[in-house]
């Protein structure tokens, strides 16, 4: 245990003695790695925030994605699109179109970056602009698809109700016909009933004037009262029957009642249509106004640190060569 002690110590010594050489090597490493990090190029951040399409948003299943984070970071780092993207903007094919695509957690954008020197940032712009283009356009026919098919459905609702409203006019026009029919068998059993008691009474006055002895007046006028009760038995009957007609089917108002919730199912369609959106630009393509790279300070601290331990390990490395 002493001998280690002796041992540390005579390092410690041997150290202390040759501090100057372990700061001149730390101070030699640390002024090339300065002067290195001022040669490099300064290296900006571009980037683009962008969050993914909706083809769906209900109550019973929430928003459904044109397609997921996942799928859309998948396209670009693949370089699904790249190809695309030079000959729009007329680039060199041996252009090296990197992107770096990161998705903050619990959240559905993507912030999409690139890392370019300086006189190339104006050329990163317009490849992060044309990159939403092509993306845009890579989910533009699931979209119109989406639509297409609310359309459909909007289109199939709106026949629904022109039907209906054809039900309402014939309806209203067969109503018509059954009240006016209504009023006609009504007036002609009144009729009836007023014959029928004009011929009772007068059949009642010949009696008492003959004291009976006509029994061929009498039976006539039996006849034709008999017979007007079975017509108005009849007309009766009729009425009875269209009246119910008319309240076996479907009232004016039940269809109506059917109209307003089509309309309400329209008004849903239309909702979810305006709902259904492609891929949308959150923030436009900017430049970071600070370069993100190279990074002086920890350059420079990390450095320090290696060209110390540097100095140490010569400094060792030369007492035991020399011992």
């Amino acid at each position: 245990m002493q001998e280690q002690e002796v041992k540390f110590k005579e390092y410690v010594n041997i150290l202390l003695k040759k501090k100057n050489m372990i700061l001149a090597i730390s101070v030699v490493l640390v002024a090339l790695s300065v002067a290195i990090s001022l040669l490099l190029p300064k290296i900006y951040e571009v980037s683009i925030i962008v969050k993914p399409g909706i083809i769906s948003n209900t109550i019973a299943k929430g928003i459904i994605p044109i397609d997921t984070p996942k799928n859309i970071t998948t396209r670009i780092e693949t370089g699904v699109i790249t190809y695309s993207i030079r000959d729009k903007l007329n680039l060199d094919p041996k252009t090296d179109l990197k992107f770096d695509v990161i998705q903050p957690k619990d959240s559905d954008i993507i912030k999409i970056r690139m890392y370019e020197r300086q006189d190339k940032t104006d050329t990163a712009l317009k490849v992060l602009n044309q990159l939403f283009v092509e993306l845009s356009n890579m989910y533009k026919k699931d979209i119109e698809l989406v639509q297409g098919n609310i359309d459909k459905e909007i289109d199939i609702a709106k026949d629904m109700i022109a039907k209906r409203e054809k039900e309402i006019k014939l309806k209203a026009e067969g109503l018509d016909i059954l009240k006016k029919r209504q009023a006609n068998l009504a007036s002609e059993i009144e009729n009836l009933k007023k014959n029928t008691d004009k011929l009772i009474a007068e059949k009642e006055a010949l009696l008492c004037k003959n004291n009976g002895t006509n029994e061929v007046s009498t039976l006539l006028y039996t006849n034709a009262i008999q017979q007007n009760m079975a017509f108005m038995d009849n007309f009766n009957k009729s009425l009875i029957d269209l009246v119910g007609i008319e309240n076996s089917s479907k009232t004016i108002n039940d269809i109506n009642a059917e109209i307003a919730d089509i309309n309400l199912m329209i008004g849903r369609l239309n909702l979810a249509k305006a709902q259904v959106c492609n891929i949308e630009l959150l923030r436009e393509p900017r430049v970071s106004t600070i370069p993100i790279s190279p990074k002086k300070t920890r350059i420079v601290l990390v450095t320090v640190v290696l060209s110390i331990m540097l100095g140490i390990a010569l400094v060792l490395f030369q007492e035991y060569w020399n011992k």
